[in-house]
């Protein structure tokens, strides 16, 4: 399995170029502590959070989408 058919299996959603998005990662109490990977729909590696969000929880704020596709 190449590594974009691996980010294929993960959450994905569509947006348009110049899109403006924010990403949050929830977790209920008990320790866990998310980390958060945004790619491009050719399943390059973009950007990434791990405690930006309240309670040190991982969010994206803001990000510019570059070019219109499916990002994971």
């Amino acid at each position: 399995m190449t590594a974009l058919q691996r980010l294929q299996r993960l959450r994905k959603f569509d947006v348009l170029a110049g899109d403006i998005i924010s990403i949050s990662v929830d977790t209920p109490t008990g320790g866990m502590n998310p980390y958060l990977e945004l790619y491009n729909p050719a399943g390059t590696y973009l950007i990434a959070d791990d405690n930006s969000g309240p309670d040190l929880q991982a969010f994206l704020s803001r990000y510019t989408i570059p070019t219109s596709g499916t990002y994971y």
